[in-house]
């Protein structure tokens, strides 16, 4: 992040993620990078008046992103032996398997969330257990709240096969665009 003009700069799409393992971290069969942001520049009275231009035919100039892309054009970015690369396309992951999420808001002053349909997650670390619980007196939720430039690490075990939907559920950043889906075989 450019600390000299933040908003200009992480508007633009000049953000990334740094991860580093927790000592004693379990490791997980599948591991992803949610960056939550925004790009383009809103104009004076926000971006209400762009939507309006883009419905009158002018071009649209600022979008709510999943790893700096729209649901129209979906980017994972997953660990692999070589590190994290992306890839076009949604996360995903098999039955069975425990798969980490490190999720990052990259907006330098907007809240975002992260709500997954189909699974649960333990607000305070570690997977939901058969019984519906969670470790470390923690409770099991589907939504977690980031405030800007906050990052947080949530895991689940894939037991629920399907295409499920990931996205903010502050619903205008949904219609500006951050969305995606978890598919899960």
């Amino acid at each position: 992040m450019d600390h000299l003009n933040p908003m200009k700069t992480m508007a633009a799409g000049q953000y990334g993620a740094v991860v580093v393992r927790a000592p004693g971290e379990p490791a997980v069969d599948k591991e992803y990078v949610y960056l939550l942001g925004e790009l383009g520049q809103e104009h004076e009275g926000g971006h209400e008046e762009e939507e309006e231009e883009e419905e009158g035919g002018g071009a649209r100039t600022f979008f709510m992103t999943m790893n700096g892309r729209t649901e129209e054009a979906p980017l994972a970015i997953e660990r692999n032996a070589n590190g994290f690369v992306s890839r076009e396309g949604f996360s995903d992951s098999r039955v069975g398997n425990t798969v980490r999420f490190r999720l990052l808001n990259v907006s330098p002053s907007t809240y975002h969330s992260f709500g997954m349909h189909g699974y649960n997650f333990c607000d305070r670390g570690g997977t939901v257990d058969a019984s519906g619980g969670c470790p470390n007196q923690g409770r099991p939720v589907n939504i977690v709240s980031l405030s800007p430039l906050e990052g947080m690490t949530v895991e689940l075990r894939t037991d629920n096969p399907g295409l499920w939907m990931i996205h903010c559920h502050v619903l205008d950043h949904v219609a500006e665009g951050m969305m995606s889906y978890f598919d899960v075989k």
